[in-house]
């Protein structure tokens, strides 16, 4: 592993280390979903409900960003064996937080058409434990620490990640990006509490308040959580969940993701 290098997941473990680069991840995974909407069940969700080129941009974007929260909310912990991880608890609201400022002129933020899969992707991990509003505890925030060295490394890796997206869509991110950045380095527990605090209204909002909304949240969450454990899972070499499984098998049957 580089000196200064996000990851997306880290173990050192009898004087040997398994990693995932966090840009690898990030592309893997967007590329995987990217790929999904082109499939039966995407293009019978686009035709249905109408939905085009935008709402195809604004699940990939929220998948190529789904873990740049892992970039400021890491750390570091020995389990009971004696290895080295990496936590990254609470992430997934600082992506929600970042994208909620990059989005709106995509039609990708709160309140806009294409929010529903947007917000899908972004709670794929720990949506149940943050709808409980898991508060971190004070010993885990004393050990957070980012990954990356200021809020120009972390607008540049949002660059980076969003590559394969058409030149508007990166434009439009770009433009904001720096901004978004340096907020969410500043006080990324704050964030997390914020955003957890007001899950449970967003959530309704997007899977249901648009119409389509569920149908659309459900086939999105279902994508991404079969890209992400395809992705992780063959980097970490580890054994699939049943819950995994069971995404995997939707998504492989009705999005056509496939390893």
């Amino acid at each position: 592993m580089r000196s200064g290098e996000a990851v997306a997941y880290y173990e050192s473990c009898g004087g040997s280390a398994s990693y995932e680069p966090l840009i690898e991840h990030l592309r893997g995974v967007g590329d995987v979903v990217l790929g999904s909407v082109d499939a039966p069940l995407g293009r019978l969700l686009r035709r249905r409900h109408g939905l085009g080129g935008g709402f195809i941009e604004c699940l990939a974007l929220g998948a190529y960003l789904h873990d740049i929260g892992k970039a400021v909310i890491r750390s570091r912990y020995r389990d009971r064996e004696g290895c080295v991880r990496y936590s990254f608890r609470g992430h997934e609201a600082i992506s929600a937080y970042v994208l909620s400022l990059i989005t709106p002129g995509l039609d990708c933020g709160p309140g806009n058409a294409y929010y529903a899969p947007v917000f899908a992707v972004l709670y794929h991990h720990h949506a149940m434990g943050t709808a409980k509003r898991v508060i971190l505890k004070p010993d885990y925030v004393e050990r957070i620490e980012p990954q990356v060295a200021g809020h120009e490394e972390l607008s540049e890796l949002m660059a980076s990640a969003i590559k394969p997206l058409p030149k508007r869509v990166r434009a439009a991110v770009e433009e904001v990006a720096p901004e978004a950045a340096e907020l969410a380095i500043k006080n990324p527990v704050a964030i997390f509490r914020h955003v957890s605090s007001n899950l449970g209204r967003d959530l309704w909002e997007a899977a249901a308040g648009w119409a389509g909304g569920f149908a659309v949240f459900t086939a999105s969450t279902a994508a991404v959580v079969a890209a992400d454990y395809l992705v992780a899972g063959s980097a970490r070499k580890a054994p699939i969940s049943g819950f995994a499984r069971a995404a995997l098998g939707f998504a492989r049957y009705y999005l056509g993701v496939v390893p």
